[in-house]
Order: C-alpha cells, then sequence, then structure tokens
C-alpha cells in the first residue's frame, strides 16, 4: 500500500513538472497565486487533466494578474482569427439571424473592402458594444512599427509567430484594432495561458518549431477584454 501511494505521489509530481513548468516559471504570478494552482491540482484524480484545470483558469479573478501595459491612442494591435471562428461569433447575434454558413460567407464578403469601408459596415452591422469576442483576446504588437501591424511582417508566417496551427490558405483572419479607453491591457501569465504548450512566460510569444529558425524571438503579445467590432482599423486579411 505504502508504494502504491508513493508511486501514485511520483506520478503527481511528474506531470505537474511536465504540464506545469511554464505557470511556475511565470515571475508574473506570485507565490500565493502558484500554490493556489498547486492545491487545486492536488485534487485531481481522474479523466482530463486539461478540462480539470480550466475550471481555475476559468475564474474571471484570475484573468489579467500581469503588468498594465500602455498602449498609445496611434498605436493599432494586430489580432489573429480562425475564420470559422470569428464566423460563429457572427452567429450570436440575433440582429444578424445568420447560420453558421452564411456567417462565413459574409466573413468572405468583409475581406474585399477597404479600412474606410469595412468600419461604415461594421458601423451599420453591429450596435454599439458588440464585440469580436465573449471572451479576453490576445493581440501583439509591432515594434517595427506600433501605427501599422503588418509592416515589415510576412503574413504568411504570421500563424506560424503566433504559436497558432496552421489549417490551409485562407483559413485565418488578420487584421489591426485600435485601444478602447475603458480596456485594460496587460502581458499574460500563465493563468490566462491555461497549460498551453505553446506559450511561455515573458510576454513575447513562442514561434512554432517550424519557423523558430527564421524567428528564434517571438513578437510582443498582450490579453486584453474584447473589442467591438467598430474599433477595427485595418483591412481584414486572409492567411
Amino acid at each position: 500500500m505504502a508504494a502504491a501511494k508513493k508511486s501514485g505521489l511520483q506520478r503527481y509530481k511528474s506531470r505537474y513538472k511536465r504540464q506545469c513548468a511554464n505557470l511556475e516559471a511565470d515571475a508574473h504570478l506570485t507565490k500565493t497565486h502558484k500554490r493556489e494552482f498547486r492545491t487545486h491540482w492536488s485534487r485531481f484524480r481522474s479523466g482530463s487533466v486539461e478540462a480539470f484545470a480550466k475550471k481555475f483558469f476559468y475564474d474571471p479573478k484570475r484573468h489579467q494578474l500581469g503588468p498594465e501595459q500602455l498602449i498609445d491612442a496611434s498605436e493599432l494591435l494586430g489580432h489573429l482569427r480562425r475564420l470559422d471562428s470569428l464566423a460563429r461569433r457572427l452567429t450570436e447575434f440575433p440582429s444578424l439571424g445568420l447560420d453558421i454558413h452564411q456567417a462565413t460567407r459574409l466573413v468572405r464578403d468583409l475581406v474585399f473592402l477597404n479600412a474606410d469601408s469595412l468600419k461604415r459596415r461594421c458601423g451599420r452591422m453591429f450596435r454599439s458594444g458588440e464585440t469580436l469576442s465573449a471572451y479576453l483576446m490576445w493581440s501583439y504588437r509591432n515594434t517595427l512599427n506600433v501605427t501599422d501591424p503588418f509592416d515589415g511582417i510576412t503574413l504568411a508566417d504570421l500563424p506560424c509567430r503566433l504559436a497558432l496551427p496552421s489549417f490551409g490558405s485562407g483559413q485565418h483572419i488578420a487584421f489591426g484594432h485600435r485601444k478602447h479607453t475603458s480596456t485594460r491591457y496587460t502581458i499574460p501569465t500563465a493563468f490566462d495561458a491555461g497549460l498551453s504548450q505553446e506559450w511561455v512566460p515573458g510576454g513575447k510569444t513562442k514561434p512554432l518549431s517550424s519557423c523558430a529558425r527564421r524567428y528564434p524571438e517571438g513578437l510582443p503579445e498582450i490579453v486584453h477584454g474584447p473589442t467591438q467590432f467598430d474599433y477595427i482599423a485595418t483591412r481584414l486579411q486572409t492567411i
């Protein structure tokens, strides 16, 4: 019995060390935060580790614990979204009355609009306060040109640089958006990232192995509240 108990403890420690190394290395979480998660983790007995951990990470009080970032009014933040994810979001607005197929066609149509036309179209379609997401959003900052999130960036490489898997040509939508004065912008912590192995602490993305040699350093990233549709400030780019 003692041997079995010791074996179970060793498996627990091994799994924790393997899956929670980024959380332990995150300097933006306090010792209290980490101890709180260890206590939660210690209650895990069976099933999916990820599903068990999500109950902890989904608590809003554990979001955006990282340092707040000052965003100038002239800066445009870059955001990358799966096309099907954006289309699903559009189906959630009763005022539009779209099914997933209609929403997908609408997103593909919006790609052909320039920034000004897109802003006017969004102003007509969406009510004030309607946002691109129901949850926190992740965006990147372009230090080469803060007013253009695409300047000096090869769009085809963007999913890889942001540690997002590729789903084939034309399956991602990229755009730049303005900051909102009432929204907080913070460096993400492990509590924002969950147990993702494609995230590392420190405030920069972790490029996937397929492009890490060309991009050894990630892009600065921030997490923030949902952005309104009319805050999109560039045309939509398909990748």
